[in-house]
């Protein structure tokens, strides 16, 4: 072998052993990069799922928080329903007593109800002209038998529209 097939040579495998090194750190660096890419994909994973799972659960929260809301006006649907039946039905018993029997009933609880002697009594137009008079006069002669100033405006009737 001649000095220049040795020279030859020697650059070959130090060329070699450059390659070598070079693809070495390149794989070395691939697979930190790959590594690397890696945590970094899971983490981005994990920061999704947990985003989802915070969205899912405040759809879940609205869902639920709706379908609570809608019970509770069927309820309050039902109570009212009810209720507007009971009044009907408290009306309609009212409207079959006498005025004798209405004056019993109602005039006690206003005479307990009056603070100042000045409250309004309020009827509609067909209670008025039924016990309207009637009430208040009842009312001002029993607060003038307990002792207390029966003004002629001290009932007075307003009539609604």
């Amino acid at each position: 072998m001649s000095g220049l097939e040795r020279i030859i040579q020697y650059i070959s495998m130090d060329a070699q052993s450059s390659v070598e090194k070079t693809l070495g750190a390149a794989r070395q660096e691939a697979s930190s990069i790959s590594h690397e890419s890696r945590i970094a994909t899971e983490s981005e994973v994990r920061d999704i799922i947990a985003d989802r799972e915070k969205k899912a659960q405040i759809v879940h929260e609205r869902i639920e928080n709706a379908a609570w809301l809608k019970i509770r006006k069927e309820a309050l649907a039902l109570k009212q329903e009810y209720l507007t039946k009971v009044f009907d039905n408290v009306i309609e018993t009212l409207n079959g007593y006498s005025t004798e029997k209405l004056e019993k009933i109602f005039v006690p609880l206003i005479l307990k109800n009056i603070n100042t002697g000045t409250e309004e009594l309020i009827f509609n137009a067909a209670d008025q002209e039924k016990i309207g008079r009637l009430f208040c006069d009842s009312i001002n002669a029993r607060r003038k038998e307990m002792g207390k100033k029966a003004q002629e405006k001290a009932m007075t009737i307003v009539p609604t529209k």
